[in-house]
């Protein structure tokens, strides 16, 4: 199985600049979703400056050298409960079936994308880069608590089929606004 190294942009925006940062993730290529390229090489060192996200840079090796594979973007969000929600899906996210709860914090895997430059895609799955977030997500939730992971994305059928039937996720929402879809699971349902 493939060693990951991950790369936190905060802590190497510190060490090395933003021009090191810009040149790291300058060759990022996902032609599947332009919003992820854009995310990483325009909006990350903001989030990460503001306080909104926390952006981690996924590399495996290859022929000795390490290669930027992938990244994931997590964040915490406030998931509001509809009054119509099912008392089954209100258990899940708040352990709960009535209404004690209606605006619950949930970890939220904000962007997740593979790195296509040179079939470097290859060399991680989706499932692994799911699995980086989720060791981060179970580190964190030692410290603060939490027991929900919630993922949004367009109305593609891939991607809905990957985190459904794939990863085990759950959809609960649609976002007609933003025309979003909202998956979630229990963190502990994953085994990192």
């Amino acid at each position: 199985m493939q060693e990951y190294e991950i790369v936190r942009v905060g802590g190497l925006i510190e060490a090395k600049g933003k021009s090191s940062y810009n040149q790291l993730v300058a060759n990022f290529s996902c032609p599947l979703n332009n919003d992820l390229e854009h995310f990483l090489k325009n909006t990350a060192i903001e989030n990460q400056k503001k306080h909104i996200s926390r952006t981690s840079l996924v590399y495996a090796s290859i022929e000795e050298q390490k290669v930027l594979v992938g990244y994931y973007s997590l964040a915490i969000q406030i998931l509001t409960l509809e009054d119509d929600m099912s008392k089954s899906i209100r258990k899940i996210i708040t352990g709960f079936t009535d209404s004690r709860k209606n605006n619950v914090p949930v970890f939220l895997i904000g962007q997740m994308g593979k790195n296509y430059y040179n079939g470097y895609n290859k060399l991680i799955s989706g499932e692994e880069l799911f699995a980086q977030a989720i060791k981060d997500i179970k580190e964190t939730q030692k410290l603060v608590g939490g027991r929900i992971v919630m993922i949004e994305c367009k109305d593609d059928e891939k991607l809905k089929h990957f985190y459904s039937e794939t990863l085990g996720l759950k959809k609960i929402e649609h976002d007609q606004e933003n025309n979003l879809l909202t998956y979630i699971a229990k963190i502990s349902n994953f085994q990192v």
